[in-house]
């Protein structure tokens, strides 16, 4: 019996040793890098390694039916990004706390210490020189000099003429004639901020394709809500033939947040011809701090979003300004919708769809209207 036993323990310690995973030391990483152990290493496998923990990590992976434990440090070495003007303008007796109003984002922390250095007193009209400050929790600091003007309160005037006011407007027929070819298609963007709009004139001034607001969130944790014109407007401009896209303004801050929305435009395109790609919009950064995301966050948020749409069957596109593309979001997956306002954009980056102009002009429709341009190829 003795001797039984022993044999099962010998047995099972020389499989232990067989099964021993094999050692691999890898450098540090910054926080959220894509990482993927092909590129790091001899092995061939397509791993990719988990960089959203900070501090020393171990992680066990198999590849070519043998287990490898890799051990790395993932640090945060990147400063919060402080997205501000150079003077900020409030009314004498502002209630609110300016600090949190300022945009403050990190690519790891999700609630950066931000503060204002220097005196000011919002009951007291005039010009502060301030100093605003943004610290992660692995002391990256950044810092940006500001006027904060405390004004005297004006009063709005409000025009009921909007409509017939547009002055410095875009004519879509000279936007057409400058960039249509057989690369491309010239079209526009719409929401309820156009009103009704009369379809058939649209189409017969040029305009080849509409990418139509479906819907929207009031704010985080809010109810989802259809646009109010988007029944209206993606039933006349298919009616007049008019390729369509779609486009969702978005507040989602998480992951099941992303498939909410994404599953809400889904469910209200069923029966329509969508033959223009689905876009997802995210631009409220005025309000990020209270967002609780970190820039990390924000790309994986897009993503969710459109890799959602894109299972479906349909073709998801990213929208964003040149300058967020730039300095704010991560790497995309998905093809991007720029939003430029020039004749001649300096973006680098790779696109599919230019916004060039919000103050265009199109018969049919009254009010501005965005101009955007669609590469087939």
């Amino acid at each position: 019996m003795k001797k039984v036993i022993l044999l099962i323990y010998l047995f099972l310690l020389c499989s232990c040793k067989l099964n021993k995973n094999i050692p691999l030391s890898i450098n540090e990483f910054e926080y959220g890098e894509e990482v993927y152990i092909n590129e790091i290493s001899n092995l061939k496998c397509n791993n990719k390694i988990n960089t959203l923990k900070l501090g020393n990590n171990k992680e066990i992976i198999n590849c070519n039916n043998k287990k490898y434990e890799i051990n790395y440090e993932v640090k945060d070495k990147t400063k919060p990004i402080i997205w501000m003007s150079n003077i900020v303008t409030r009314n004498v007796g502002y209630e609110n706390n300016i600090a949190s109003e300022i945009t403050c984002m990190d690519n790891a922390d999700r609630n950066p210490n931000c503060y204002i250095v220097g005196d000011y007193d919002v009951n007291t009209i005039g010009t502060y020189n301030l100093t605003f400050v943004a610290i992660d929790y692995s002391g990256n600091k950044s810092s940006k000099d500001f006027k904060l003007v405390i004004k005297e309160k004006s009063q709005k005037v409000v025009s009921n003429n909007y409509t017939n006011e547009l002055t410095n407007y875009l004519p879509f027929e000279d936007v057409y004639n400058e960039r249509k070819n057989e690369n491309t298609l010239i079209g526009i963007d719409v929401s309820k901020y156009q009103g009704n709009i009369d379809f058939q004139k649209v189409k017969n001034a040029g305009v080849e394709f509409v990418i139509i607001r479906l819907g929207y969130r009031y704010y985080y944790d809010e109810p989802l809500t259809l646009d109010p014109y988007f029944l209206q407007n993606i039933k006349g401009a298919t009616q007049a033939g008019i390729k369509v896209g779609i486009y969702f303004y978005s507040y989602a801050k998480s992951k099941e947040d992303a498939i909410e929305e994404a599953n809400f435009v889904l469910d209200n395109i069923k029966g329509y011809n969508i033959e223009m790609p689905i876009a997802f919009d995210w631009e409220s950064f005025n309000y990020f701090n209270a967002s609780e995301m970190n820039l990390y966050d924000l790309t994986e948020v897009s993503n969710t979003f459109l890799d959602t749409i894109k299972k479906a069957g349909y073709l998801p596109v990213h929208y964003a300004s040149k300058s967020y593309l730039e300095y704010i979001w991560g790497p995309i997956k998905h093809d991007i919708w720029l939003a430029h306002y020039t004749n001649e954009t300096t973006y680098k980056g790779d696109y599919i769809m230019w916004q060039l102009a919000s103050n265009g002009k199109v018969d049919g429709i009254n009010n501005y209207v965005d101009i955007d341009i669609y590469y087939k190829n």
